[in-house]
């Protein structure tokens, strides 16, 4: 939003409203990102993803013109690795999306990592902020879904 400061300091209310409505998901997705790797290592003990854990930090991953994963996170005995895909939604994630969102992140590539990381078990997440009540994580087959409630 740097660019729009001086439209932020000088406008009316309804200028700075129309600017937060416009940049407000990618923002709430930036920091619903950061606060998923920021918990990893402080997730909720009964979590399905804890239990596989205990997690060191994570960070995000990218090289060159491979697949960006959001989370990347290693367990602590060094056994297992953590790739994580977050999705914002400002609502409750739906039986469908949720559906969508597991097989399009069973089916990313792994990164190409070096060394001991390579020969870890990787663990598929995929942090979502809320699901439905129709929707279940168990409904995930391959992939371990995480929400806000188990992020505290």
């Amino acid at each position: 939003m740097a660019p729009h400061r001086g439209r932020l300091a000088a406008g009316s209310r309804e200028t700075r409203l129309q600017l937060l409505d416009r940049f407000w998901p990618a923002l709430a997705g930036e920091a619903w990102e950061e606060l998923c790797r920021r918990r990893l290592p402080r997730l909720a003990p009964s979590t399905r993803l804890a239990e596989l854990g205990p997690w060191g930090p994570a960070s995000r991953w990218w090289q060159g013109n491979q697949p960006e994963w959001d989370v990347v996170g290693e367990s602590l005995d060094g056994e297992r690795l953590l790739l994580g895909e977050t999705k914002w939604s400002a609502g409750p994630f739906g039986k469908e999306a949720l559906s969508r969102a597991c097989r399009e992140l069973a089916a990313k590539p792994p990164p190409s990592l070096p060394g001991k990381l390579a020969e870890r078990r990787v663990v598929r997440g995929l942090f979502v902020p809320e699901l439905s009540t129709e929707a279940s994580p168990e409904d995930a087959e391959d992939v371990v879904v995480v929400t806000a409630s188990s992020l505290c």
